[in-house]
């Protein structure tokens, strides 16, 4: 059995990742010792403090991971790939496939239109107490709004296209890339760890742009890793 075909499959993969993370588990123990040893304002994890942190933090740890947006974008994605409205952008799509595709960005316009209407007036739903957009609900919200409107116009076009005939066709579209998702979550829970470890250490604190950004691409780097095909 090659090594090729090892990495390639999935389970795998996401073994791979669960030893590499706990490998960097452990670098950031030894890294966080050398520094605060030679003086540095590093917190230790090679310490009693530290072993008491990470044993009581460790459920704490993988609640506070991003499960929500991980979960919310990945049915996004899974629902625009099954309602086959990329497909119906291409010279090959059918004229009900293009009628349905009028209809979907109808239904997108009607949607730009609504948010415009909750943000222009100077007393806008959307907008923070002071009547601005900075702390508003629209900038606190925007991911939920932006993964709700795709996945209401993706299912527009999947049942005026014919895409989904029935409710199970629906829910089963929403839940079909969650499925090839699964493998991800070992490595993802060991990553949190990691993650808070960073944290604690004061080698990335929490908080920053820096460290928000590396974060968030990591999570996204482990579920892509675990979830594309090999080539």
């Amino acid at each position: 059995m090659s090594v090729p075909y090892i990495a390639g499959r999935p389970g795998n993969r996401a073994g791979i990742l669960v030893v590499i993370y706990f490998l960097l588990h452990v670098a950031v123990a030894l890294c966080s010792w050398i520094i605060s040893t030679h003086g540095g304002e590093a917190r230790t994890l090679c310490s009693a403090d530290g072993l008491r942190w990470a044993f009581s933090h460790f459920v704490s740890n993988i609640s506070a991971a991003p499960w929500a947006e991980l979960l919310l974008g990945i049915i996004t994605v899974g629902i625009v790939t099954q309602s086959g409205i990329l497909h119906s952008m291409s010279s090959q799509a059918t004229l009900k496939q293009k009628r349905a595709l009028s209809l979907a960005l109808l239904v997108l316009l009607v949607e730009g239109v609504v948010l415009l209407c909750l943000l222009l007036p100077p007393a806008g739903v959307l907008l923070s107490p002071l009547g601005t957009i900075t702390h508003s609900p629209l900038v606190r919200g925007w991911y939920g709004m932006l993964c709700l409107a795709v996945v209401v116009v993706s299912n527009v076009f999947a049942l005026s296209s014919g895409r989904f005939v029935s409710l199970a066709d629906t829910v089963e579209a929403h839940v079909a890339l969650l499925h090839r998702c699964l493998p991800s979550i070992p490595p993802l829970i060991v990553l949190s760890q990691v993650v808070a470890a960073l944290d604690y250490t004061h080698l990335l604190p929490a908080g920053s742009a820096a460290a928000t950004a590396v974060v968030i691409l990591s999570y996204l780097a482990t579920v892509v890793a675990c979830v594309s095909k090999p080539t």
